[in-house]
């Protein structure tokens, strides 16, 4: 059965289709415990509330500090003791303060992996409706340098004290940079017709 994309492509079921189906554990996974299993982590359930060092006296500030370290240490112990956290431990800090909470449980990647992961998913489930319109677009892979190029700068940026982001910007920020991976590649999900047309004739 050939699936069409447009009058003019087909669909590369056998690139697609594993692909889609790698991208969707990626992101589920992603999402972590607080997804599957949240109970365990009860305790560890945390929120920073913003410093706002005018309304809190010394005493306040020192036992809020203190009350954050040992959150942040139990999560770590959590994080090093649970299969899920290590998954992506070697490709993500996902420090606390910048991750995503779901069910008050910290999912194990930051907030800009979050979106990197759900643009990845998202673009490759477009690519049977739109991929047509990316296929061989030069200025597809401008769009992605220039999406690597504000990573940097947002980091930059915040490091410097020039503006704060946060886990929401991180998302929308992360979540392009996904999309446009996988629009860039979309030549190993589509094939013109024609071509795919002579690659059965020739496995005839």
């Amino acid at each position: 059965m050939k699936w069409m994309v447009s009058s003019r492509f087909l669909l590369r079921k056998g690139w697609y289709f594993p692909s889609v189906f790698v991208f969707l554990t990626l992101l589920i996974l992603s999402l972590g415990p607080g997804l599957y299993d949240p109970s365990p982590y009860a305790p560890y359930r945390i929120y920073f509330p913003p410093n706002n060092e005018e309304s809190l006296s010394e005493a306040d500030a020192l036992e809020q500090d203190s009350l954050k370290q040992m959150v942040l240490f139990s999560v770590e112990m959590v994080r090093k003791h649970n299969w899920n956290y290590q998954l992506f431990s070697s490709v993500c800090h996902s420090k606390p303060e910048r991750s995503v909470f779901l069910n008050g449980v910290q999912m194990p990647v930051n907030s800009r992996c979050s979106g990197i992961f759900s643009g990845l998913l998202y673009a490759i489930l477009l690519i049977p409706m739109v991929g047509h319109r990316f296929y061989r677009k030069k200025w597809v892979l401008s769009l992605l340098a220039f999406t690597f190029l504000f990573q940097f700068i947002d980091v930059g940026g915040n490091a410097l004290g020039w503006w704060t982001n946060s886990v929401a910007s991180r998302i929308l920020l992360g979540f392009p940079l996904g999309m446009f991976m996988i629009l860039a590649l979309t030549d190993l999900f589509i094939t013109p017709r024609q071509e795919g047309k002579q690659l059965e004739d020739d496995k005839r």
